[in-house]
């Protein structure tokens, strides 16, 4: 059902596997800075990517971050091939 709502939410355009790795941060509720941190990335850098996900999916931050919390769930039923990172906040 979960997944049926996430197609629902959102018709997500090719992303790329970095794209979906942010999607997957956002999801956990990690801040800019945060997701800089984990993924090696300059502040900068990390809203640039957040920018370009809104821009693309025509959502904004708040429901990127729903939408990312139904795609780990996605990856935890194992319904995805993208491998899945540790949240910078251990959730």
């Amino acid at each position: 059902m979960l997944i049926a709502m996430m197609d629902k939410l959102v018709n997500l355009p090719k992303l790329t596997h970095r794209e979906l790795t942010v999607l997957e941060c956002l999801g956990h509720g990690t801040s800019n800075k945060e997701l800089a941190t984990a993924l090696n990335l300059t502040d900068a850098a990390s809203r640039i990517y957040v920018s370009k996900l809104m821009r693309k999916t025509g959502l904004n931050r708040h429901q990127l971050g729903i939408v990312g919390c139904l795609y780990c769930q996605r990856l935890d039923v194992g319904e995805t091939s993208h491998s899945r990172i540790e949240s910078p906040r251990g959730i």
